[in-house]
């Protein structure tokens, strides 16, 4: 049987877990999956402790497909072939590493050796170190990767990613542009050897997005050169998912290494679509990088080659569709977070720095009063005065203590404070926000009416009925204005009473004309009310022999009003002989 090893190489979140099922699936395969993990080396004395990471909410939360057996079965099955041969620091330690033991070459050895069929190794660490494992194993090498946008923001589902990509830093050998990198993106290291103490380190120092984002594209840049000039077959997740025939070629060139039927049709791996200032902001950290590694002794021509490669499995030659604008505001959601947690990071940092100080500060102290009292034991011999400063000292530490915890307390409780102000003015903002929402809408629908009453008037002032009536409205408002003048002038007089009963009983045509007009005017309607309360008031008063008497003035204006309507004239008093109206 041939038991010629076969390698899967990639970084985290390209799609590896996806290549594996479908690898599982073939029955003349024996597949291994991340067996250089670190929880691997933590199991290496203890196979039971490999269960940790395979839980089924752990796998959905990592968005990994299902697995028709145990994430680790493998592993487990072949125990204790393995035991005690993958030390942690092989792990990312030897990540870069051109030396064989360096490199976990023993422990794949025995793996090799206890699998019942073909072995398959599918990795997420081994990236660094193909070159090294495919002289000291042999057998074949495939590198499956990703566009890294898509792949940085798959990082970003689990803070683990971005961890285990900074805990790569530790490795040792360090390639010199990776070295360059990271001293001139200024990338903490960990004063910690072990990767838990390095993964607590880095849990609450997160990396702002430049940073996370240009060591990522450091790694990713320089292992598709070392898979380039290492592995024997280039595998592009996203090619794989959308370009016709790519899949057929993939599985053709597998079959040369001994794997048949393999089915890769249901591959599809998420694609986005970024925003011109995403694009810009990505393409702005690519750009200082490619210059860090020029500088590093790179050459232009490996980097320009590198690009156009990337370029012939761009997702957007293969995926369609327009702007997702609901996962644009999604990441610049999570960008902001990150940026309050990296801010929130720094100034625990420098609490933790300050307090620190005051610690050494206090040991200082506390050493010094240690050697005063060495110095008063030996000269004086007494021990109880020693013990007691001791306890003294212990006392003021407590106490020191104390009311750092009570000040941090306070600090808290303001935290609190100004969380709940944020939300009252949130709050403000948003009742604002809707009550101008109601008033443009109110304004638009006021608007419209207008504009609907004046498409109506225009339509009527452009009717033929209303051209045709024109003349008849122009006469009309002259009868119904001169009726109004001539009921006001009959109210103003200064006989109002024998006028009004005079006119109302001796005129017909007015009693015809008026009752006509008010029915249409209510300008003269309100002038008839005043002249039936002069009515009313005559009706009330007992001078009915007044009644019946115009004086002249009376009659002249009325005479003027009937001359102008072409109505029967009033006849006039003559005047007695003494030359006084009657």
């Amino acid at each position: 049987m041939d038991k010629a090893p076969i390698f899967i190489h990639s970084l985290f979140r390209a799609g590896s877990t996806y290549v594996f099922s479908r690898l599982r699936d073939c029955s003349d395969l024996f597949c291994y999956y991340e067996s250089m993990h670190e929880l691997v080396a933590w199991a290496s004395e203890d196979v039971s402790r490999l269960e940790l990471e395979t839980r089924v909410e752990k796998m959905h939360q990592l968005h990994h497909p299902e697995l028709t057996r145990a994430y680790f079965e493998e592993l487990k099955s072949v125990w204790p072939a393995w035991e005690g041969m993958l030390a942690p620091d092989i792990v990312y330690g030897g990540y870069f590493a051109e030396e064989l033991d360096a490199a976990g070459a023993e422990f794949f050895s025995a793996l090799r050796d206890a699998a019942p069929k073909q072995p398959v190794f599918s990795e997420c660490r081994t990236a660094g170190r193909i070159d090294t494992l495919k002289k000291g194993l042999g057998g074949w090498h495939g590198y499956l990767w990703r566009n890294p946008w898509d792949q940085w923001w798959s990082y970003q589902i689990d803070p683990y990613f971005d961890i285990a990509s900074r805990v790569i830093a530790h490795a040792d050998p360090m390639p010199d542009p990776l070295v360059a990198l990271k001293s001139e993106i200024g990338l903490t290291v960990a004063p910690f050897p072990g990767f838990s103490e390095a993964r607590d380190y880095y849990d609450i120092r997160p990396l702002d997005f430049e940073t996370s984002y240009a060591w990522f594209y450091g790694q990713w840049l320089y292992s598709l050169q070392l898979a380039i000039s290492s592995s024997d077959l280039l595998i592009n997740i996203d090619s794989l998912s959308y370009s016709d025939g790519y899949a057929t070629d993939v599985a053709d060139a597998l079959s040369v290494w001994g794997i048949t039927n393999i089915d890769f049709s249901d591959a599809q791996s998420p694609i986005s679509k970024y925003t011109e200032d995403e694009k810009s902001a990505f393409k702005t950290i690519e750009k200082s990088v490619h210059e860090i590694f020029l500088r590093a002794g790179w050459k232009k021509s490996r980097i320009s080659a590198l690009e156009k490669l990337r370029n012939q499995h761009s997702p957007d030659l293969f995926a369609g569709g327009c702007l997702d604008t609901v996962g644009a505001r999604q990441r610049q959601a999570l960008l902001f977070q990150r940026s309050r947690e990296v801010a929130r990071s720094h100034k625990w940092v420098a609490a933790c720095e300050a307090r620190a100080e005051l610690f050494r500060a206090a040991d200082h102290d506390r050493q010094s009063l240690r050697r005063a009292l060495d110095h008063d034991r030996s000269v004086l011999g007494d021990l109880e005065a020693i013990r007691e400063a001791l306890e003294t000292e212990r006392g003021l530490r407590n106490d020191e203590m104390d009311f750092l915890y009570t000040e941090l307390g306070l600090r808290k409780e303001e935290l609190n404070a100004l969380n709940t102000e944020l939300g009252l003015r949130n709050e403000e903002l948003n009742a604002l926000n809707t009550e101008l929402g109601q008033r443009n809408d109110q304004l638009n629908l006021k608007q419209a009416e207008l504009a609907l009453t004046q498409l109506r008037v225009d339509q009527l002032m452009a009717s033929v009925s209303w051209r045709i009536t024109a003349p008849l409205r122009i006469i009309v408002s002259l009868v119904l204005n001169l009726w109004a003048g001539l009921l006001s002038t009959l109210a103003a007089i200064s006989k109002p009473k024998q006028t009004v009963i005079a006119l109302v009983t001796r005129v017909p045509f007015l009693r015809r004309l008026a009752t006509s007009t008010i029915n249409r005017s209510p300008g003269a309607r309100r002038a008839a009310k005043k002249v039936l309360g002069l009515a009313t008031e005559l009706s009330n008063e007992q001078h009915d022999d007044q009644v019946s008497e115009l004086s002249p003035r009376g009659i002249e204006v009325y005479n003027q009003l009937a001359r102008k309507l072409a109505v029967p004239e009033l006849p006039g008093h003559e005047e007695s002989a003494s030359g006084e109206p009657p």
